[in-house]
């Protein structure tokens, strides 16, 4: 019993441990056809041949050497011969003598020409096909040109064979992305030209080497040798041109052939998002179809000619505003307004302006958060799904007070568990007390940032909720926590916040937009 009981202690201090170390972290890639015997024949006659020996001839010669230079006067080769027997060996005067008389003054191997020498009278054998003299090739002017830099010019082709099992294809792109002062091109200087020579002593003029002019285009900039980038955005080059593309223009779809994108500037996508796929922007997102969001995030605004559908998996998160005829099943954070037509259809909305619907806007389903206000033309459905909401508060605060409730109530069930720990215990166990005081302390620290982030929840207590039209029964409207649960199917009101009487007021909305007193 008692070595259970140690297990549940165990257990309950490790898991205890992670949830406070979460916390605290809050802060901080064969032969031709023919006949056979014929063949035969004449080979046997070759081998004999090249193998008799010739009877009744005997020369007698001393060393010697033959030298053969090439036609274009670049090369000389020599073969080196022994002497008869008793003959003289070869002398290397005579060799130096052969070697003047054929005219060679430059580029000798006389290191290579008395090896030969030596190898060929004292061995008695023919040392053949020495290369006794060599000529200098000319070195061409290059004149000074600018050279792109090599990974700007590379692709994704190459991943071998072995990785491709480990390679995730929707994180490569064809796209090469460069950001502002980034090195493009480098200045390669000028490389002077010298003449060759001849083995016979001949110059040979050289030649002027016509490089490619680099013409640096749109948003770069020359500066010490070098080309840079002056803005974040798409390397793009043709011919002798290369340029920065503040806008990626994608003409199809985002799928295996773009890879997941991730792109400094503004993005335009005429075709759609295929599932599974992301785009990351640096500036705004221009799209002609209907966006079937997996993830979208930019850092400005997003403007869609249809829809956005998120299939309850898909989120977006935008820092501008978001302009689009609808929104269904998606999760979407947006800093600034929210514009639609036609409306918003089981969905979590969060933004921190205002949520403006078209003159057939409806919100079905889900849960709204607009700190500056809703107007919409019908809220709810007579049998439809509950209907939230919020207005007038700081969404980013609201969810990580939330953060911090969800966290406290784990931290208080750990903690019950460790005191019951502790009554049951004769002596207090060490590390159960210190597990307590630690527990403790992060609810104490968390409960701090709380009361610290509610002076920032409410923002806006004039935020109002305008419907045009009709507004259901069981519909949830919250006003700087100030709520109000709709009883009876109501049309063509606003409703605001009372804050004398502490309660949300609801008044006629005349044609004009104004109340009725």
């Amino acid at each position: 019993m008692k070595k259970s009981r140690d297990f549940f202690i165990e257990d309950l201090l490790e898991e205890t441990k992670k949830e406070i170390e979460k916390l605290e972290k809050m802060d901080n890639i064969l032969f031709s056809e023919g006949d056979i015997i014929d063949s035969q024949v004449a080979l046997e006659v070759r081998r004999r041949f090249s193998e008799e020996d010739i009877e009744g001839i005997d020369f007698k010669v001393d060393g010697y050497m033959e030298l053969m230079v090439s036609e274009d006067e670049m090369k000389a080769e020599a073969d080196f011969f022994p002497p008869s027997e008793g003959m003289k060996p070869l002398s290397p005067e005579t060799v130096e003598k052969i070697i003047e008389e054929h005219g060679i003054t430059h580029g000798l191997d006389w290191e290579a020409v008395h090896e030969a020498v030596f190898k060929c009278n004292t061995e008695l054998i023919p040392v053949k096909g020495v290369t006794v003299a060599r000529g200098k090739r000319p070195i061409k002017e290059v004149p000074a040109h600018y050279i792109i830099e090599e990974h700007l010019l590379e692709t994704n082709s190459g991943i071998s064979r072995e990785n491709k099992e480990r390679v995730d294809f929707r994180d490569i792109s064809p796209f090469v992305l460069v950001h502002e002062g980034d090195i493009l091109a480098r200045l390669a200087p000028q490389q002077e030209g010298s003449f060759g020579t001849t083995i016979l002593g001949k110059d040979i003029p050289y030649a002027v080497e016509k490089k490619r002019e680099i013409e640096a285009g749109k948003n770069t900039k020359m500066t010490n040798g070098i080309i840079i980038a002056t803005c974040d955005g798409r390397f793009e080059s043709r011919n002798n041109e290369f340029w920065i593309n503040e806008v990626l223009n994608i003409e199809g779809d985002v799928d295996y052939s773009t890879g997941n994108v991730d792109f400094p500037g503004d993005v335009v996508l005429k075709g759609q998002i295929k599932d599974g796929f992301r785009i990351r922007a640096g500036g705004s997102i221009y799209a002609s179809q209907t966006i079937d969001a997996s993830e979208v995030v930019c850092d400005k605004n997003l403007i869609v000619k249809q829809g956005i559908i998120g299939r309850k998996k898909g989120s977006i998160k935008i820092e501008g505003m978001l302009k689009a005829k609808f929104i269904e099943n998606c999760y979407i954070e947006a800093k600034k307004s929210i514009f639609l037509d036609a409306g918003i259809i089981n969905s979590a909305v969060y933004t921190c302006d205002k949520i403006e619907l078209g003159k057939k806007g409806v919100i079905v389903g889900g849960t709204i958060y607009a700190q500056n206000g809703v107007k919409a033309t019908q809220i709810g459905t007579k049998m439809g799904p509950q209907t939230s909401i919020y207005c007038g508060i700081d969404y980013t605060v609201a969810n990580k007070l939330k953060w911090i409730q969800d966290n406290n109530i784990k931290l208080a069930s750990k903690l019950k568990q460790v005191n019951e720990e502790l009554y049951k215990s004769k002596t207090e166990d060490p590390a159960l007390v210190q597990l307590q005081d630690k527990i403790k302390g992060s609810i104490h620290k968390l409960n701090e940032t709380a009361f610290g982030l509610l002076n920032k929840l409410d923002r806006n207590d004039n935020a109002r909720v305008e419907v045009t039209g009709t507004v259901y029964p069981g519909v949830y409207i919250e006003i700087c926590h100030i709520s109000y649960v709709v009883g009876r199917e109501i049309s063509k009101v606003v409703f605001t916040l009372n804050k004398e009487k502490g309660l949300i007021s609801i008044d006629r909305l005349l044609l004009t937009g104004t109340k009725n007193g």
